[in-house]
This record gives structure tokens, C-alpha cells and sequence, in this order.
């Protein structure tokens, strides 16, 4: 039985909704405290009282018309609002999508209609954070239901019939919970774009300040604590937008197709688990962090935003530019990497090699995990589910990255290979050059993919050979030398 394919996407399916309305009911009910919402489960099961517990999150009508509004606020933002356009990577079919780019358009567009709405007394300050149950029902059948129509669209009416990126893999389950289409369109409309850009981000950012408004409601302030933890989360998701056209490019959106795994997490998960500091916050104001704390979590988050941001632009301008640029004032450092798509062509790729890209490979993963914990740490040590987002994005990541490593090394073949010995011999930097950091930047790369290629760390940053002996370690030599006379340090 092929677990990944089989049992893996069923246990998703069917019960990470539940653990979302559990992961709430624990924050809303029982304080953050998953001892409580043990207990509290256990009395549900032993009492039978299912329909009790179930009855908050049943969709209201509020929730209903909230959901569709937002729904149809955000096509309106993203087809009407004029902006240039910018298109995404070559699909494995040989296919190049196009995209508008008003994402930050559509973010000041949603906050300005939310400020008139609130103004006006039409939207409760702390309607959305009051329903945050019935919202979540409603998302949990809403989303289903979408992903059951996209399934049979797939299968029926796929955008790109014929081809590897419309192509079911023959295992039922797998293909509802992984997806049929890479890019699912009705029209030109593009159905994953505007979930992952549009909707899912769009709403984390919303609820986080749904968060803050119910604190200043019930408090008539907002404590330092919340404001950092919604600053640090707004300049995230801001930062987001503005990087949209290289979010495009990522891993999620090149290669995973559009199923229940990224539709469900997109439009749930990530909106309703991503905000688990702020909602405990919102409930437990006190004791709020101290000013100097405040100060220190908000430049650290804030700081790394930024350093995210030009990781992410860095790589973007450099593909942009086709390598033709300057990183850390000196011309970029890549390998000219080939591949070839399903429709027979073949494409030529820039590996860069420099820049935050030759510290390591998945440099941007760093910040990430840093301003999600900067962003928990306000809600203090007294509860594990304010961190829910922290550990869960750690997990994915360091799945992320063997995912991401399997399908580059499939992609570019032997060009992934030198990229990553070229990566190891960087480590190896002597005393006397400049950013000695490298070495332990360089080892956070798990060891596992180094020895899968015949390469090992040493305790010190050095090289080993551990399969190849001098025939493998004579080729990285090999490559350094070539980078040094290219300007390499």
C-alpha cells in the first residue's frame, strides 16, 4: 500500500477540519490549554453530546453572507483593478500563465471597503472575531464542496486537456487530495491564483485584525503584546503581496496541482491556524509584554520581513534580468542549467549562486520561521497553541525541502548536482575571506541530501568524501576552481 497515495491524503481529508474546529475550540473554550480541551473532548464523547459541541460551528446567516461577500469583493478587486502583467514559470507541459499584478491594489481596496463598512455600523467591530466558529464551519463545507467541483472538472473539463498538467494520477483519493489540474482556469479566470493570492492570504490578514479590533472593543486599548504580534503578521502578509509575482514561482505554485491539500489549507488552514497568537491575545490581554520587549520582538520580526523580502527579490531580479545584475556589488554567479518540458522543448534555467543564494540553498526559510516565532512570543509560555503556526511551518518546511530538492534534481539533473557541490565547496571558506558564517549557514542544509550525492559535511564546515572518495571530491575541487575564476570568493 502506497501510504503518500493512499492513507496519508485519507487521514488529511478527513480529519484535519476537525482539527482546525479543535485547535478553536481550544483557544475560544478552554483558555489555549490542551489539557482542558482533552478533558473537555472526553466529556463530549462520554455524554454523547455531539450535537452540542458541533452547533457553534454550523454556518449562520451572517457567517454565509460575510463569505460570499468577501468572495465576491476580492474578483471584483482582482479583475477590475488595472495593473501590469507578469506571467508565472513554464509548466512540465510547456505552458506559461499570465497573471495582474494589484495584489497590494486589492489589499488597500479590502481595507478601505472594511473601515467604510465598520464606519458606517453595516460590519461590528468584533463581528468577524464573535463568529470565528460559524466562519470556520462554513469554509470547512464551502471548500469541500469547491474541491469536489474542481475534482470532477479535472477529470470531465480539465483547462489543459491532454497534457501532464491536467493528468490524474488513477488514485482516487490522492487525486482529490493533492488535485487533477496544476492550473485550474474557468475562462481566463485563474481559479489557484486567486485562491492562494486573493482569498486565503487575503482573509489571514483580515482575521488578525479582526483579532485586534474585538481587543480594543472589550479592552478600550490594545496592548503592546497584540500590536506587535498584528504589526509583525500585517508586514508579512503586506510584504506578500508586493512579492506576489515570485510567490507565483514558487514550489506550491510550479509543481503542486490545485486539490483539497493546498485549497483546504489555503482557505482554512492558513486563515484560522496561521492567527492562533492573535486570537489568544485577543482573550488574554494580561500580562502584556513590557515596552523594551515590544521593542526588541518587533524589530527582530520586522527586520527579518525585510530580509525575506530581499532574499525573494534578489532571486526574482536575477531570473527577471536573465543573470545580467549585480548581487552584493559584484555580477551575479549561477549555472546555466537545461531542461526539457512533455511538449518535447527544451529550456534553459539560471541557478544563482550568489548573493543570500550562495549562503544556502532555502535561505529565505530562515526569516520565515523567525518572524513566525516572533510573532507567538508575545502571547508568552503559559499556553502550547499560540505556537501551533511556528511548529507547524517548521514541519512543512523541512518536508518542503527534500520535496523541493527530489523535484530539482529530477528537473536539472546533473546542473542540480554541481549546484550543490558548488554549494559545499562555498562552505569551505578560509579565515581570511570575508563572511565566515557561511559555514554554519551552510550546515543547516541537511546532511541526509549532502550524503545521497557521495558529499558530507565535516564538524568543521570542511568537505568529505564519503562515496565518490578522490574521484567525487576531485570534481567539487574542480568546480571551485572554476568558480574562483569567475570572481567567487
Amino acid at each position: 500500500m502506497n501510504f503518500r497515495r493512499t492513507v496519508g491524503p485519507a487521514i488529511v481529508v478527513g480529519l484535519f477540519p476537525l482539527v482546525v474546529m479543535l485547535i478553536m475550540y481550544c483557544l475560544l473554550d478552554c483558555d489555549g490549554s490542551l489539557i482542558k480541551a482533552c478533558l473537555g473532548v472526553v466529556a463530549v464523547v462520554r455524554s454523547g453530546s455531539y450535537a452540542e459541541f458541533f452547533a457553534p460551528f454550523l454556518p449562520n446567516f451572517g457567517s454565509v453572507v460575510f463569505i460570499l461577500g468577501f468572495i465576491f469583493a476580492e474578483i471584483l478587486f482582482s479583475l477590475l483593478i488595472p495593473a501590469p502583467k507578469y506571467t508565472g514559470p513554464i509548466s512540465p507541459a510547456g505552458r506559461r500563465p499570465t497573471y495582474t499584478k494589484n495584489g497590494v491594489h486589492a489589499l488597500v481596496a479590502t481595507y478601505l471597503l472594511g473601515a467604510f463598512l465598520i464606519a458606517t455600523g453595516i460590519l461590528p467591530k468584533s463581528f468577524l472575531f464573535l463568529n470565528l466558529k460559524p466562519l470556520l464551519g462554513t469554509l470547512n463545507v464551502a471548500v469541500f464542496m469547491f474541491c469536489v467541483l474542481l475534482y470532477i472538472k479535472g477529470l470531465f473539463l480539465p483547462s489543459d486537456a491532454g497534457t501532464v498538467d491536467s493528468r490524474p494520477t488513477g488514485w482516487r483519493i490522492f487525486d482529490f487530495y493533492f488535485g487533477v489540474e496544476l492550473y485550474p482556469r474557468v475562462g481566463p479566470f485563474h481559479i489557484k491564483h486567486f485562491i492562494a493570492c486573493r482569498f486565503g492570504m487575503m482573509l489571514w490578514s483580515v482575521l488578525n485584525t479582526a483579532a485586534l479590533l474585538y481587543q480594543y472593543d472589550t479592552l478600550g486599548y490594545v496592548t503592546r503584546g497584540m500590536l506587535v504580534s498584528v504589526l509583525i503578521e500585517a508586514a508579512y502578509t503586506s510584504k506578500f503581496f508586493l512579492y506576489e509575482p515570485g510567490y507565483m514561482k514558487s514550489c506550491d505554485m510550479q509543481s503542486d496541482k490545485w486539490g483539497f491539500y493546498l485549497c483546504w489549507g489555503t482557505c482554512v488552514w492558513m486563515p484560522f491556524v496561521h492567527n492562533s497568537q492573535c486570537v489568544y491575545l485577543a482573550l488574554h490581554p494580561h500580562p502584556d509584554i513590557s515596552l523594551w520587549a515590544a521593542v526588541a520582538l518587533g524589530a527582530v520580526g520586522l527586520s527579518m520581513v525585510v530580509v525575506n523580502y530581499l532574499s525573494d527579490t534578489q532571486r526574482l531580479d536575477f531570473r527577471e534580468s536573465g543573470g545580467k545584475c549585480l548581487i552584493w556589488g559584484r555580477p551575479a554567479q549561477y549555472i546555466t542549467a537545461t531542461y526539457t518540458t512533455e511538449d518535447g522543448k527544451t529550456h534553459q534555467s539560471l541557478l544563482l549562486c550568489s548573493g543570500f543564494w550562495g549562503l544556502t540553498r532555502h535561505f529565505h526559510y530562515l526569516p520565515d520561521l523567525t518572524v513566525t516565532t516572533t510573532a507567538s512570543l508575545p502571547a508568552g509560555f503559559g499556553a502550547l497553541l499560540p505556537y501551533v503556526h511556528a511548529i507547524y511551518l517548521g514541519i512543512l518546511l523541512f518536508d518542503r525541502v527534500f520535496r523541493q530538492e527530489k523535484r530539482c534534481a529530477a528537473k536539472y539533473g546533473k546542473y542540480w548536482a554541481q549546484y550543490k557541490a558548488r554549494q559545499i565547496q562555498r562552505c569551505k571558506t578560509p579565515p581570511t575571506k570575508p563572511l565566515p558564517e557561511r559555514a554554519w549557514i551552510c550546515r543547516l542544509e541537511f546532511p541526509m541530501q549532502q550524503r545521497a550525492h557521495g558529499i558530507e559535511l565535516g564538524s568543521r564546515g570542511g568537505v568529505r568524501d564519503t562515496v565518490g572518495e578522490e574521484h567525487a571530491l576531485g570534481d567539487i575541487r574542480r568546480l571551485a576552481e572554476a568558480g574562483r575564476g569567475g570572481g567567487r570568493t
